[in-house]
């Protein structure tokens, strides 16, 4: 995914504002919140809809934070197999809290 198009034009209006351009993303994602949740309504069923919020999130979180998101997927993978290969509670919410 390539948002170099987007990131000259918003690079303009950042600079034209006199903001910076990670502040312009964020303000962005937030306007887009509520067209993009407001597709939901649409959406029978369970699993259109997981995958839904999955593309969707996936998008809006590259292209806030570009590619150092893969550190929180890494992470994310990382609990999740800690998660299934512990099977006691108990043990699970500490090594979470450690990780």
């Amino acid at each position: 995914m390539s948002f170099e198009a987007i990131d000259q034009q918003f690079a303009k209006i950042a600079t034209s504002l006199g903001k910076p351009e990670d502040q312009m993303r964020m303000l962005i994602i937030t306007f887009l919140a509520f067209p993009i949740g407001y597709m939901f309504r649409f959406l029978n069923g369970k699993w259109p809809r997981h995958g839904y919020s999955i593309v969707v999130g996936v998008i809006l979180h590259v292209f806030m934070f570009r590619w150092e998101s893969l550190h929180f997927w890494a992470l994310d993978i990382v609990v999740y197999l800690i998660l299934t290969l512990f099977k006691n509670r108990r043990k699970q919410a500490w090594v979470v809290l450690i990780v």
